[in-house]
């Protein structure tokens, strides 16, 4: 059985469509955390450079 093409790709970097803080701020957050063993303050400023507003770290 063959998939049928591809006929488009939506793309919602508003939110309007897909909520982003709902679904990936926890895991953001806990990626930073874990790429800078634990260190909230390390961590709250990468996110910041990479644009995440670290508000749950």
């Amino acid at each position: 059985m063959t998939a049928p093409p591809v006929r488009g790709i939506i793309f919602d970097k508003d939110g309007t469509l897909f909520d982003f803080g709902t679904t990936w701020e926890a895991w953001a957050a806990a990626f930073l955390l874990r790429a800078t063993d634990g260190d909230r303050v390390w961590a709250t400023q990468i996110g910041a450079h990479i644009g995440f507003k670290a508000s749950s770290l």
